[in-house]
């Protein structure tokens, strides 16, 4: 939420409001669904759509098993979206310490090395889609990138809605 405040606030007119947290965006799109909607975790663990959803396992010692940390969840969701929240999140200057910690521990898991001291310039940058990859390294180029046209949104917003004429009698 921090970011999307940030955009909207450096680009005037701009209007995120569908950037909406994880727990909302469950709420939204399995309304009336889920048996718990108190937490995040509830939301995810009482939604039918994940029934039977297992997330595979790899022999350890002893008979135990533990999570595969390479598989899918891991290694598809942490270069896409959570690299390209972080990189954008960076070019914002927004400090962002618990994606931090964990894209810290992910990139270990895949096999990756994308985060280097806090920032999105890793050897496996360009393997993400975070906006550094394709070499974006400030907002402004974000913005040229991503199509927004500062300028054009200002101008909407300082552009009053035509008023209606009032109804007939």
């Amino acid at each position: 939420q921090a970011i999307r405040k940030k955009m909207e606030e450096l680009v005037p007119g701009l209007n995120l409001k569908d950037a909406v947290d994880l727990k909302q965006w469950y709420l939204d799109c399995y309304s009336g669904q889920m048996t718990d909607t108190s937490s995040l975790r509830a939301c995810m663990n009482t939604n039918p759509g994940y029934r039977g959803l297992t997330h595979p396992c790899q022999d350890a010692d002893g008979g135990k098993f533990m999570p595969d940390l390479k598989y899918r969840y891991l290694s598809e969701d942490v270069p896409t979206g959570m690299c390209f929240n972080k990189g954008l999140g960076e070019l914002l200057g927004v400090p962002m310490p618990m994606t931090d910690k964990v894209l810290a521990w992910a990139q270990d898991c895949i096999g990756m090395k994308i985060l280097v001291d806090g920032k999105m310039n890793g050897p496996d940058v360009a393997k993400t889609r975070a906006p550094q990859a394709t070499g974006i390294s400030t907002f402004e180029q974000f913005l040229v990138a991503a199509k927004i046209d500062k300028a054009a949104l200002a101008k909407e917003k300082a552009t009053p809605a035509p008023s209606l004429p009032p109804p007939a009698e």
